[in-house]
């Protein structure tokens, strides 16, 4: 048998894998759900340039 990180189980990789990617998505939405991606991505208006003399 070989040495294995502790979060794999033989034969269940891809169970892992697949549950961890889940439960990523879940926290990503959880914390992005209640974000204004209008305000986000608004153009911020541009400051006239001064005329250099």
């Amino acid at each position: 048998m070989m040495n294995h990180p502790p979060f794999f189980f033989e034969g269940y990789t891809g169970l892992v894998v697949t549950i961890g990617a889940i439960i990523t998505l879940a926290v990503l939405m959880q914390v992005t759900a209640k974000v204004d991606w209008a305000e986000v991505f608004r153009e911020k208006p541009k400051e006239p340039k001064e005329k250099q003399p």
